[in-house]
């Protein structure tokens, strides 16, 4: 099975069309040309790969060759296609020049896309695994496969939302997994290794993402069959994923205001690039990736990253955080005291405790469990999380993920009505948190 699939639909970024005459209007930017390469066993690669390859041309900004002729991965052939696409079952069956062809031409800055039994093939090439950031041995049962999204900003997830659950698929069992990979969208639940009897220790890596040389890395773990390959949230992510690897996928924007958080008065706190505006210890707070990055070991005490340029009475205040580890949170209406040490409310964003409403350094403690049959059930512990604090005169509240998640009154008129927004590192265990999209609107009192 040889054939060619040509999309007459192309995405035409920055096309402007001008009536002749009128001018010359911007070159068409040319679509993305993908080599599909499928076959081997155990799935239909007769007709269902055309049908994929159709659907995804039809989104338009790519053309796409099918073919189950591993020689077309000859050096002289592969060179003119920005991204390599594989389907395949094979256990070994491309020759020591097309591997090496396939190293280099990612190596050199293309893109590599490699969909569910392509991570059990090729076993004995032990640079395919590498380069794709992991290895399947196994599966769980096909079953309907609920599926978390860790980062639904992400520019490759856009419009999936926070849980996918496909029909009926395959959890892969990831080993081998590289830690400089970025997951996209892991298991919902933890699966067991039939081969072995054994339930497996967390969730499972499903799509993610890694670096290799100069080029970028898609991988996707689930598409046994066209129940799940003909998904339109599957062909979304399908196409934004090809997209990517061939680095023609704009990034997802962050850490800017909208035209309408504009015009409502939403003001910027972190502007994605460094660290202007705050004060805290340069050993512990950098910025990465248009990530504000907290790291700490060893700590005597708590110490926070503080907001120096004002302080707020009466707000709306929204976030997205990342724990990697241990505890955090942000404070307001807070207080500085010296050692970069923070008291007042705090908005949690720790081990078991999201969501929940907390007065650090007064000895109140917590004030509201906002994590017990709250927080629980919408918290992304190892994702990304969108956090609202709104607070107008003795009124708190705290959204996780949409969801209200702690209510309260202040009845103690002793306790400050304005102060400092800060974010907080934990002493204990080593620990990391990241912090994008700090914007906060004033209110009038």
């Amino acid at each position: 099975m040889k054939y060619k699939i040509i999309s007459k639909l192309y995405l035409l970024a920055g096309l402007t069309i001008i009536p002749a005459g009128i001018g010359c209007y911007q070159p068409v930017i040319k679509p993305i040309n993908v080599l599909f390469v499928v076959g081997g066993q155990h799935h239909d690669y007769d007709s269902e790969p055309a049908t994929l390859a159709q659907r995804l041309t039809e989104r338009g900004d790519l053309n796409i060759d099918l073919t189950a002729d591993l020689t077309d991965l000859h050096p002289s052939n592969i060179e003119r296609y920005q991204v390599l696409m594989f389907n395949t079952c094979h256990e070994d069956r491309i020759d020591d020049e097309s591997r090496q062809a396939i190293l280099e031409h990612v190596r050199a800055g293309k893109g590599l896309v490699a969909l569910h039994c392509s991570l059990w093939s090729y076993q004995d090439w032990p640079q395919w695994a590498e380069m794709l950031g992991g290895l399947v041995l196994s599966h769980d049962k096909r079953a309907p496969l609920p599926l978390t999204v860790l980062d639904p900003s992400h520019e490759i997830t856009l419009g999936q939302g926070r849980h996918l659950e496909l029909k009926y698929d395959e959890p892969y069992l990831v080993d081998n997994f590289d830690p400089e990979a970025e997951v996209l969208i892991r298991t919902t639940q933890i699966h067991t290794d039939r081969q072995k009897n054994q339930r497996r220790s967390g969730p499972e890596p499903q799509v993610w993402i890694k670096q290799y040389g100069a080029g970028r890395v898609f991988v996707v773990t689930f598409g046994h069959d066209n129940q799940t390959l003909t998904d339109e949230r599957f062909i979304s992510l399908m196409h934004n994923g090809i997209r990517f690897s061939a680095k023609r996928l704009p990034p997802a924007s962050h850490n800017t205001l909208t035209l309408s958080e504009k015009k409502d008065g939403y003001e910027l706190l972190f502007n994605g690039k460094d660290l202007t505006g705050w004060s805290g210890t340069p050993e512990n707070w950098s910025v990465e990736n248009g990530e504000l990055v907290g790291r700490a070991a060893d700590l005597k005490h708590n110490i926070f990253l503080s907001y120096t340029r004002k302080q707020y009475a009466d707000f709306i205040l929204r976030f997205s955080a990342k724990l990697i580890n241990h505890n955090s949170g942000v404070q307001f209406r807070s207080r500085q005291f010296p050692e970069h040490v923070v008291k007042g409310y705090q908005a949690d964003a720790a081990d078991k405790w999201w969501g929940s409403l907390y007065d650090e350094g007064t000895g109140r403690g917590v004030l509201v469990n906002g994590f017990k049959d709250k927080g629980e059930h919408v918290v992304i512990p190892d994702g990304w999380n969108q956090m609202t604090i709104k607070a107008v005169g003795t009124q708190i509240t705290i959204r996780l993920n949409g969801l209200i998640t702690a209510k309260y009154e202040e009845k103690d008129p002793s306790i400050p009505t304005s102060g400092i927004i800060a974010l907080q590192l934990h002493r204990g265990p080593p620990m990391e948190v990241r912090f994008r999209d700090i914007k906060i609107r004033p209110l009038e009192k």
